[in-house]
C-alpha cells in the first residue's frame, strides 16, 4: 500500500494523473530516465507507475516509510520534551 500526496492535491487532478500514470506502466519500454528509477536493471510496472507519480509532483511513500516517519516524529517529540524538562529537573535538583 502506497500513500500518494502532493501539494494542492484534487481528486479529479489525482484521477488525470492515475490514468496517465497506468498508461505509462504498461508501456513495454522505458525511452527517457524518470526521477525515482534506479539507472539500467529490469523497470517493474510497479516501480514505473510509482516514478511517474514522482515525476508528476507526488510524494510516495510506503506503509513501512510512513511508519518509520511516524516513529521519527515521536522520537523527535520525546527528544524536544526532554530538553524542555531538564532544566527544571536541574532547578528543582
Amino acid at each position: 500500500m502506497y500513500d500518494l500526496s502532493k501539494p494542492d492535491f484534487s481528486q479529479q487532478q489525482y484521477n488525470q494523473d492515475r490514468f496517465e500514470c497506468m498508461r505509462a506502466a504498461q508501456e513495454p519500454m522505458l525511452i527517457t530516465s524518470v526521477p525515482g528509477m534506479p539507472a539500467g536493471g529490469t523497470v517493474t510496472n510497479k516501480n514505473m507507475y510509482l516514478a511517474c507519480f514522482r515525476a508528476k509532483g507526488y510524494t510516495v511513500q510506503s506503509e513501512e516509510e510512513r511508519e518509520e516517519s511516524r516513529e521519527a516524529e515521536k522520537r523527535q517529540k520525546l527528544a524536544r520534551e526532554e530538553e524542555r524538562e531538564r532544566p527544571r529537573r536541574e532547578h528543582n535538583g
